[in-house]
């Protein structure tokens, strides 16, 4: 009985982390030193008059084994007036949960110098990150939102926030909040999020097309991209299924050394 209950734990226990409702989960780890658009999965970058310069997979990821959130491999680094983007397909009146991690560059300059990342909807913009100035915000359209938390250079946060999309009344909101530790990120949705900010869209408009990683000044790192249909989906950087499974089969290779 107790062999029949380790085993149905041992499968059981990955299955847990295997995920249908992403639209988007990647790590970035890619061979470092590579063009990210010389990678799978199919993102397209940007990279401005640099040809395939400014948008490369570094590593270690972020502060590797003293980073406050759990991660391996590598990361993505973008310099000033880099973007990459992947195509996501969005339903009507749905809501999108989505997280990242970030370690933004040098602050300052002119106005429109974000770090973070974009929903493009074809001819609107939704925004969370850092502004030219290091304050954490939120943007529909062209009403930038602060949630008064200010970043600092070189410091990695956890970006957690949603997006509802309601075609039926043409509006798009966007909600996130941003945490420096992985204790402090909630196991629920928050009541209240840091930022949130809305905006109405013209009748022309519809739906999300895009989801993309900018830099406009300076160079910051990105790191465990997640975008899903629950929170629980993209609330904390988890360990990978594949870990989980050495997990399983190390459990099993030890039932049978001491069933022999």
């Amino acid at each position: 009985m107790k062999i029949r209950i380790l085993l149905a734990t041992v499968f059981f226990l990955p299955s847990l982390f295997l995920h249908g409702a992403f639209l988007v989960n990647d790590s970035f780890d890619y061979t470092a030193g590579e063009q990210l658009d010389d990678e799978n999965p199919a993102w397209t970058p940007d990279p401005g008059s640099g040809g395939g310069t400014g948008i490369t997979v570094v590593t270690p990821a972020f502060g590797s084994s003293v980073s406050p959130f759990p991660q391996t491999g590598n990361s993505i680094q973008l310099t000033s007036g880099r973007n990459t983007h992947i195509d996501i397909t969005t339903v009507a009146d749905t809501d999108y949960y989505f997280s990242y991690l970030v370690k933004p560059g040098t602050f300052g300059g002119s106005s429109g110098q974000w770090h973070g990342v974009f929903f493009e909807n074809g001819s609107s913009d939704l925004f969370a990150g850092f502004d030219q100035n290091g304050n954490f915000i939120t943007q529909a359209h062209t009403s930038p939102v602060d949630s008064g938390i200010d970043g600092v250079t070189g410091t990695e946060y956890f970006v957690l926030g949603k997006v509802s999309f309601g075609n039926d009344t043409k509006t798009f909101d966007i909600s996130a909040s941003v945490f420096t530790a992985s204790g402090d990120v909630p196991a629920t949705e928050p009541v209240t999020w840091n930022s949130t900010d809305t905006f109405t869209y013209g009748v022309s408009q519809s739906s999300l097309s895009e989801f993309r990683f900018q830099a406009r000044g300076g160079i910051s790192q990105f790191d465990d991209a997640r975008v899903a249909t629950t929170y629980a989906e993209v609330a904390i950087p988890e360990p990978s299924s594949i870990a989980l499974m050495g997990l399983a089969f190390g459990a099993l290779a030890l039932l049978r050394r001491r069933m022999s």
